[in-house]
C-alpha cells in the first residue's frame, strides 16, 4: 500500500512538471522563412491590391539598428515600388531638407500614425509609409504600414519573417555596431507587435497592457521597454517613461534612440547637463541630424542655464 502511494506521488509529480515546462508551441516557428528580396516583393503585391495606382506615395522613415540599414531598406521598398510602376513614388531627400526640427525628431524613431500623416502632408504625399525591421535569434522581422494621409486609415499593415542568413541584408548589418540580437517566444512576439500597432495608433493604455504581458514572459527585450516608455510619455507620465527608456539602455547599451527620447525628456525636466550626456551619447552610436541638432539644443540650454546661476551668485564668488 505505502509503495502504491509512493509511485502515485511520484506520478503526481512528473505529471505537474510535464505541465509547467514550456510548450513547444511557444516557440518561434522558423520554418517557411523568407528572403529580404520576397518579402518586399509581397509587401509591393499587398500594397498595390490595397493602394490606388499613381498615388503620391512616400516612405517615412523604417525604425531598424542603423540609420545606415534604415536608409537601405526604405530605398529598396522605393525601388520595389517604382518598379511595380503603380505609383509616383515621391523623392525623400530634397524634399526632408526642409523638414523642421519637431519632425526630424518624430522620424529619429518610432513614427505614430498621426505624425506619419503629418509628415505626408509635408512631403505632399496621399499615402505615407512607415516601418520597423526588428532582428531576433534566427530571424529578422519587417513590418510595414501604410497610412491615408487624407483620412488618417490604415491601408496596408504587412508583417514578414526573414532568414537571419540572408545575403541581401547580412553585408550591411555585419558593418553595424549597435546590434542586438535576443531569443524571444512566440508569445512575446504576439504581444509586442500588438503593442507597437496600439503605440502607433495612439491607444496608449492598450499598448502598455500589451507590452506589459511581453515584458511578463522576457523581461529583458529593450525593445518592449522603449515602446511602453514611448506610451508613458505620450500619456504624460514622464517619470516612468524615463524609466523604461533606463531600462531599453540597460539592455541595449546601443539603444542610440532610447538615449535620445530620454534626453530629451531630461531636456523637459530642465536637466540641461543629463540631456547633453544623453545626446552625446546617442550620436557617438549613431551620429545624424536629429541628435546634432539635440547636442546643439542642449549646449545652449546648459550655458544659459549656467550664465543666470552665475548671476545670482555674491559678488565676491564670482
Amino acid at each position: 500500500m505505502k509503495k502504491c502511494i509512493l509511485f502515485l506521488h511520484i506520478f503526481i509529480l512528473v505529471l505537474f512538471i510535464s505541465c509547467t515546462t514550456v510548450s513547444p508551441m511557444h516557440n518561434i516557428e522558423l520554418t517557411g522563412l523568407i528572403s529580404f528580396e520576397n518579402a518586399l516583393d509581397m509587401a509591393v503585391e499587398d500594397i498595390s491590391s490595397r493602394v490606388q495606382e499613381m498615388t503620391e506615395v512616400v516612405i517615412a522613415r523604417f525604425d531598424s539598428p542603423s540609420d545606415d540599414l534604415s536608409d537601405f531598406i526604405s530605398d529598396e521598398l522605393a525601388s520595389y515600388l517604382i518598379k511595380k510602376g503603380k505609383f509616383i513614388v515621391l523623392e525623400r531627400g530634397s524634399a526632408l531638407e526642409s523638414v523642421n526640427e519637431e519632425h526630424i525628431f518624430q522620424m529619429s524613431g518610432l513614427v505614430s500614425d498621426e505624425s506619419a500623416v503629418g509628415i505626408g502632408h509635408h512631403l505632399g504625399a496621399k499615402v505615407v509609409f512607415t516601418g520597423i525591421f526588428t532582428q531576433f535569434t534566427g530571424f529578422n522581422q519587417l513590418r510595414l504600414r501604410a497610412i491615408d494621409v487624407r483620412s488618417s486609415q490604415i491601408l496596408c499593415l504587412y508583417t514578414a519573417r526573414i532568414r537571419s542568413d540572408d545575403l541581401v541584408l547580412t553585408a550591411i548589418i555585419d558593418t553595424i555596431k549597435n546590434t542586438t540580437v535576443q531569443t524571444i517566444a512566440e508569445d512575446f512576439l504576439v504581444y509586442l507587435n500588438r503593442g507597437e500597432d496600439f503605440l502607433r495608433e495612439g491607444r496608449y493604455d492598450e499598448a502598455i497592457l500589451e507590452l506589459n504581458k511581453a515584458l511578463t514572459i522576457n523581461g529583458s527585450i529593450a525593445d518592449a521597454y522603449f515602446f511602453r516608455g514611448i506610451a508613458y510619455n505620450s500619456k504624460g507620465d514622464v517619470e516612468r517613461a524615463i524609466s523604461d527608456f533606463t531600462e531599453a539602455i540597460r539592455y541595449n547599451s546601443n539603444y542610440a534612440t532610447a538615449y535620445l527620447y530620454r534626453g530629451d525628456l531630461y531636456f523637459s525636466k530642465l536637466d540641461y547637463a543629463s540631456a547633453l550626456e544623453d545626446f552625446h551619447a546617442a550620436f557617438d552610436i549613431e551620429p545624424n541630424r536629429s541628435t546634432g541638432m539635440a547636442i546643439n539644443r542642449a549646449s545652449r540650454a546648459l550655458e544659459l542655464q549656467q550664465d543666470d546661476s552665475n548671476n545670482f551668485l555674491p559678488f565676491a564668488t564670482r
